[in-house]
């Protein structure tokens, strides 16, 4: 059963990621210029994945360190 969570996460950075191809091409290009759009897309890209990972987490019940 753990895989199948860990399968699902990395369907949605896949997504995320195509979503991301496609802002690059459709807005951030024509607004930006070719070497900005693709240096803000790899950002936006790490956010979604470092997002997606943070939901993914186990989170412990107990705070006490």
């Amino acid at each position: 059963m753990p895989y199948t969570r860990a399968f699902g996460f990395w369907l949605v950075i896949l997504v995320l990621a195509f979503l991301n191809g496609g802002l690059r091409e459709l807005i951030l290009i024509p607004y930006l210029g070719a070497p900005w759009a693709l240096l803000a897309s790899g950002g936006l890209l790490m956010l979604f994945v470092l997002l997606t990972a943070y939901v993914a987490a186990p989170r412990k019940s107990d705070r006490s360190w």
